[in-house]
């Protein structure tokens, strides 16, 4: 039998939370999922603390912000909750980094170089109490990301897109600082249930695809990602690093997120 939908209360904001929500969600292995050998390995499944061990070789433990809570099995993240005005858009200012996890990565394995890069995760969007996502022009929700656009030598991220055509869509986005390539999911995410995404730079091709259905573009333009700048040292999960816009920040829940090379 179906489970009814049910609303959650999180920073003083009701969520609504569909039946796919409620429903229990089988572990799965974001390692079987990724291509090449893993960098990166957060199983995100701690119970208390503020450390997100890495299980990987790479030993690439994040620190996880004061307002990022741990329910058991996955994380989740503020990102625009406390944000929304009584007609549903957004308003104010969030934190820069208390609801962010944020790995450093002194060694730079976490940049694609001009090799292949996966990211796997699986997520859960957020909603208002009317089942949808705040009224946001322009919003990209960001997920996970290494570097921001105005760092030198390239960056990565996933997103949710906020607003028009994109609204609802997980976005792909790779940069060597020169030359993007985008790549928007074919299906919307932003209906209370868990989606399973896997992001890729696969020899010329940029690929992301969400429970099973794959959407690409070529990479070919796209030449050595290797951040550097104030924000290329670290790994940001949950919102863009450094801002205090609510448009830049997730609202929702990660689990087991696996970086490959």
């Amino acid at each position: 039998m179906a489970r009814a939908s049910a609303t959650r209360r999180v920073g003083g904001l009701v969520l609504a939370l569909g039946a796919a929500a409620l429903a229990a969600v089988p572990l799965w292995s974001g390692s079987a999922a990724a291509a090449g050998a893993e960098v990166g390995h957060w199983r995100m499944d701690e119970q208390s603390g503020n450390v997100m061990h890495d299980s990987s070789p790479s030993g690439l433990d994040g620190t996880i912000g004061s307002a990022v809570t741990l329910p058991g099995g996955s994380f989740q993240f503020p990102g625009w909750t406390g944000n929304v005005d009584g007609t549903g858009h957004l308003k104010g200012k969030v934190p820069a980094e208390a609801g962010a996890v944020k790995v450093p990565d002194p060694g730079d394995v976490l940049d694609p170089r001009t090799g292949s890069f996966t990211i796997t995760v699986r997520l859960r969007s957020a909603l208002l109490a009317n089942g949808h996502l705040p009224t946001a022009p322009g919003a990209s929700y960001n997920i996970v990301q290494k570097a921001r656009s105005d760092d030198g030598g390239g960056f990565w991220k996933l997103e949710l897109g906020g607003s028009g055509a994109q609204l609802g869509k997980l976005r792909w986005v790779l940069s060597d600082g020169s030359h993007s390539v985008v790549v928007t999911s074919k299906g919307r995410v932003d209906d209370g249930g868990w989606h399973t995404v896997v992001a890729e730079r696969r020899g010329t091709q940029s690929v992301l695809t969400v429970d099973g259905a794959a959407a690409s573009a070529s990479a070919k333009s796209i030449g050595d990602i290797h951040p550097k700048g104030r924000y290329s040292d670290t790994m940001t999960v949950g919102k863009k690093p450094g801002s205090t816009d609510p448009k830049d920040a997730f609202a929702g829940w990660l689990e087991e997120l696996v970086a490959s090379r």
